[in-house]
């Protein structure tokens, strides 16, 4: 019998602060932020929310799997099932990291002003 290893990571983000990076950088910020997924999937035009949320799925991710050394490239996406939409993430990382059968459960809600991430991981 394999042990399971339950993680979790939680974020929480204000908009405004995010909103005031994105008016003074643009798309230079977007571009430091988000992956390429991530820009396919963003609204037209930006909004601060949507890099919020992207922002808190990515650090609430990282959270969860508690390693500052492993280097990630995470998208954060809606997925689209029978109707209903939910939130996904699409995580790669380096080479060097072993691979580990990893099921992610994303929850994501926000407010006007706030935005948070609830990312749940059990690994086998």
């Amino acid at each position: 019998m394999s042990a399971r290893e339950n993680l979790i990571g939680i974020d929480l983000q204000t908009i405004e602060p995010i909103q005031k990076i994105y008016d003074k950088w643009g798309d230079k910020f977007v571009n430091k932020i988000l992956t390429d997924i991530e820009k396919r999937n963003a609204p037209s035009p930006m909004t601060a929310r949507y890099l919020t949320k992207c922002w808190c799925v990515k650090e609430a991710y990282s959270k969860a799997i508690a390693s500052p050394y492993l280097r990630l490239d995470v998208s954060y996406m809606h997925h689209t099932r029978r109707g209903v939409r939910f939130p996904v993430i699409h995580a790669s990382a380096s080479k060097d990291h072993k691979s580990l059968r990893q099921d992610v459960r994303i929850s994501l809600s926000d407010t006007v002003e706030y935005v948070v991430a609830i990312c749940y991981l059990w690994r086998t």
